[in-house]
């Protein structure tokens, strides 16, 4: 920290007041403790998803005791800490920290979460997947505040945080209402009644009928996928790299509901050939095909406009080349994300392996409800001005999002530089606990020494 401490504090590195991280275990040798597994945090979290069994796992781990702060080493920006309540096993890419005599254990969890350790650990690694270790981050120098200044200011954080949970809840609850209205539209706009003013004409609601279909409004008709389209194909099975090369490739990340995202691209090969026609163009509708998720199978989206490099496609998506019609690409993109594909892919998927799948035959047999050309235009216009309205309230969502993460990065920045709470005369200085502390390190240490000699005259 710069300039002179708080009163009571001393500099110390993190080396100097953490304990040794514990040793790892074989799974069988605890197979009845709990497991935390790198997917058990979320990234920025603290707070645990989910827990498994360690019996279940292939691969030592790190054991720990209820108190030890858990670090996740890999990819250390995504700030993945965790104070333990009980004992446990965890995934071998946390650094088990006990926090030692001089250390609140919350307070070391916290001191971690802060942003000045996630950019000092950040610097520590390289690489496509970085990785920290104990003895890097030994280095990192901080203010430490006495022990019982620790607690308060440990108080301090969690019921500022408390605050901030129910505002970030109150924004949570506003997302999935959106969601709510969102399927509620998408319902409208396929089945017809987002336009029924537009016919001036009166049609009956649309009734479900075996699950799959429903009557159609009148002037619509289904049609299937197969007749939509002038062609199908799968994508390359070909290995991509991180590296930026000539042809990027889309995966299953890159295809969400209506769009096509062109962010963590992978790219093919230098060897790898793809003519003109073979590039993704305009009309192209990728279908998720097979996952290990049953939530992606059959999500899709469509090109809609030209990418900025021709790009193809991995093999566990399929291709429709949709014909050119007056707006069908843009109305199917919409139904795609409907109720209406979802239960026929419900309904129609496979399994093997552990892996969902939805064959491209099956995937060609489903109708689609399909409004005359005079009306896809009303009816893109409705969704358009519905979608706008919903993406104004979900960026003000994600913007107090941010801003709650920016306001808790600001608690711990004044946290760790004594602002958050006042310090008390009546603490002991953490510098005298620190000497008391290194003196009976020492004592005990010459105590030992003595008695080996003991031993050793002793010896015959």
């Amino acid at each position: 920290m710069r300039g002179e401490p708080p009163r009571g504090w001393a500099e110390v590195t993190l080396g100097q007041v953490v304990d040794p991280p514990r040793p790892k275990a074989a799974p069988g040798d605890h197979s009845e403790l709990p497991f935390v597994g790198m997917d058990s945090i979320a990234p920025g979290g603290m707070s645990l998803l989910s827990v498994g069994r360690f019996g279940d796992m292939k691969s030592a781990g790190g054991l720990f005791e209820p108190g030890d702060v858990l670090y996740g080493r890999m990819r250390p920006y995504l700030n993945k800490v965790h104070r333990a309540r009980q004992r446990g096993a965890c995934s071998a890419e946390f650094i088990v920290m006990p926090p030692g005599e001089l250390l609140h254990g919350d307070f070391l969890a916290y001191l971690l979460h802060q942003r000045s350790f996630v950019n000092f650990a950040s610097n520590q690694s390289s690489g496509d997947r970085p990785r920290v270790d104990f003895g890097s981050l030994s280095f990192f120098a901080f203010g430490l505040p006495p022990k019982s200044e620790q607690q308060r200011i440990v108080s301090r954080i969690e019921e500022l945080f408390s605050e901030i949970d129910e505002g970030e809840r109150a924004l949570e609850r506003v997302q999935k209402l959106v969601e709510r209205y969102r399927q509620s539209v998408l319902k409208a706009a396929v089945t017809g009644e987002l336009t029924r003013e537009w016919r001036d004409t009166e049609s009956s609601r649309p009734v479900d009928r075996d699950g799959d279909e429903c009557s159609l409004t009148p002037g619509w008709s289904w049609r299937s996928l197969d007749e939509l389209s002038w062609s199908t194909s799968y994508g390359t099975s070909a290995k991509c790299s991180s590296t930026k090369g000539a042809t990027p490739v889309l995966r299953i990340p890159n295809v969400r509901e209506g769009r096509i995202a062109l962010r963590d691209l992978k790219w093919a090969p230098a060897d790898f050939a793809m003519t003109t026609d073979d590039a993704l163009a305009p009309g192209d509708l990728l279908v998720v095909r097979t996952n290990g998720s049953e939530s992606l199978i059959g999500v899709g989206a469509v090109v809609l406009s030209a990418l900025p490099t021709p790009s193809y496609f991995a093999s566990y998506l399929i291709r429709f080349r949709l014909h050119p019609e007056p707006l069908l690409a843009e109305w199917i993109n919409l139904v795609w994300q409907s109720d209406v594909v979802r239960r026929f892919v419900h309904k129609h998927k496979a399994t093997s392996a552990g892996q969902y799948n939805v064959s491209q035959s099956k995937l060609r047999s489903i109708r689609l409800p399909i409004p005359p050309e005079s009306e896809r235009a009303a009816l893109l216009d409705a969704w358009r001005l519905a979608a706008s309205r919903m993406e104004s309230t979900l960026k003000e969502c994600g913007a107090g999002m941010a801003g709650s993460t920016a306001l808790r990065q600001s608690i711990l920045k004044a946290a760790f530089s004594g602002q958050l709470v006042p310090q008390d005369p009546a603490d002991e200085p953490a510098s005298a606990l620190l000497a008391r502390l290194a003196k009976q390190a020492g004592e005990a240490q010459n105590a030992t020494q003595r008695k080996g000699r003991r031993v050793r005259t002793a010896a015959p």
